[in-house]
């Protein structure tokens, strides 16, 4: 998945769920202040996390009932400067940590977690205790934060013994 553009082919139960969040195919938000903030911080973007940002940007994703999921994800708020703004060091921990590059794109599971995109396309996010995989791929990422319809990948768990 190495392109500067994310992956927006949703199903159709993902696709209704952004739509009510606000979202459509030509949404498109102006990025720049929050790039330059978290750049000044001591974040490095790149192209396919702007392309994220400037297609979800904003939005505020709210995981609607539904009896058959692996555990409730609530609400994924994605703006990267309120979920990571002051926090490059933890950033840069789990980059260092997992050998990975990463950019912040805002909130998920009720704020416990900061989303993360890496240039591959695949989702982190990370807690004070956990890093978990979230999705490979936007479309898997977003069904996730709205459905979870399985538990999250855990990469690290300071709270295993």
């Amino acid at each position: 998945m190495s392109s500067d553009h994310v992956n927006v082919d949703f199903s159709d139960d993902v696709l209704h769920a952004l739509e009510r969040a606000g979202w459509s195919e030509d949404r498109r938000v102006a990025v720049g202040l929050w790039i330059d903030q978290l750049e000044r911080d001591g974040n490095r973007s790149f192209a396919l996390a702007r392309d994220f940002l400037e297609r979800f940007g904003g939005l505020v994703l709210t995981a609607p009932p539904r009896p058959q999921r692996a555990f409730n994800p609530g609400q994924a708020l994605l703006d990267p400067v309120r979920a990571a703004i002051g926090e490059h060091d933890r950033i840069s921990d789990w980059q260092g940590e997992h050998r990975l590059t990463l950019f912040p794109v805002g909130y998920a599971f009720d704020g416990l977690y900061m989303l993360l995109i890496a240039p591959d396309e695949t989702f982190y996010a990370g807690s004070d205790s956990q890093f978990v995989l979230v999705g490979r791929g936007t479309p898997e990422c977003l069904r996730m934060l709205l459905f979870a319809p399985h538990k999250l990948e855990v990469i690290a768990d300071d709270w295993e013994t």
